[in-house]
């Protein structure tokens, strides 16, 4: 979380989305823990705040399995940014 909350600022920075208080983004992750995409589900999103969107879930760590699995199903999470 400390990543996503370090990225708020490059997030949110133009007058479109600074108006936005709470983005709602769907990631989907496969079998091997990486990010295989995503989805805004706010309307009112432009296409500047899609890639950094985007740039900020690719800096993000792989997910690795938790102890005593192996692998993961392919899942997809809801990730909920606020200003």
């Amino acid at each position: 979380m400390e990543i996503v909350d370090s990225y708020v600022p490059f997030i949110f920075r133009t007058k479109k989305s600074a108006s936005i208080e709470e983005l709602k983004v769907i990631i989907s992750v496969n079998a091997r823990g990486k990010l295989s995409g995503f989805e805004i589900l706010n309307e009112e999103v432009d296409k500047g705040l899609r890639e950094r969107v985007g740039y900020m879930l690719r800096q993000m760590p792989n997910a690795v399995p938790v102890p005593g699995f192996q692998n993961y199903d392919p899942i997809e999470f809801e990730l909920v940014i606020k200003k």
